[in-house]
């Protein structure tokens, strides 16, 4: 999950150079894709469990001393979520 998702947007950037306003960024354009190869936005459940991991990661990079405060704080989240069906209408 990790790698699909954030290696694939962030690459090999550094914690300390990444911004809340990134994280929205990424929260709001990234894409996932089905089967079929078809792109789709996030589902909520998938962008809360990505968002679980990046405040886990940012958390420990504190707590560690690497960065000094936590960017996955104030991420605005996509208002609404676009399913599959709504993208075939």
């Amino acid at each position: 999950m990790v790698n699909y998702h954030f290696m694939a947007y962030f690459g090999n950037m550094k914690l300390k150079d990444i911004s809340t306003g990134m994280l929205t960024d990424f929260f709001n354009s990234h894409k996932t894709t089905d089967k079929d190869g078809v792109e789709y936005p996030l589902a909520p459940s998938t962008a809360k469990k990505l968002y679980t991991i990046l405040q886990s990661i940012f958390t420990f990079a504190v707590n560690q001393n690497y960065i000094k405060e936590t960017p996955a704080k104030g991420v605005i989240f996509p208002s609404k979520d676009v399913t599959k069906d709504e993208k075939h209408k």
